[in-house]
């Protein structure tokens, strides 16, 4: 392992050719078993990081999709907005007009009585 720390390339034991503390486990395959520990540790922290990686982009997705959803929404209701502005416009112009023809007419109507 290139990665390994050096902590761990110096690990204490007997020397080359005695038997460990126990006086069963020869430290070469002392050290084997630490290593293929220590790589099924850094393949299953590998895995992990994959799960965690993929559920985070999971998540991003939905949160980009639900900021789509949103700017979609909010872009028609400013496009209603504009609609209900535009006809209250056009229906206070009509308003205006008609009460203009009313009071034209009533004008008229007494101008007439007075001659």
């Amino acid at each position: 392992f290139s990665g390994t720390p050096p902590r761990l390339c110096r690990a204490p034991g007997p020397p080359e050719g005695r038997l460990g503390a126990q006086g069963s486990v020869p430290p070469a395959q002392g050290l084997a078993a630490e290593l293929r520990s220590l790589r099924a540790r850094a393949e299953e922290a590998a895995l992990s990081h994959e799960r965690e990686a993929r559920t985070l982009r999971d998540q991003a997705a939905a949160a980009a999709k639900q900021r789509d959803s949103a700017l979609r929404e909010a872009e028609d209701a400013r496009a209603q907005l504009r609609l209900v502005t535009e006809a209250r416009a056009a229906a206070r112009r009509e308003l205006l007009e008609a009460q203009r023809e009313a009071r034209d007419s009533r004008e008229g109507r007494e101008a007439e009585r007075r001659q």
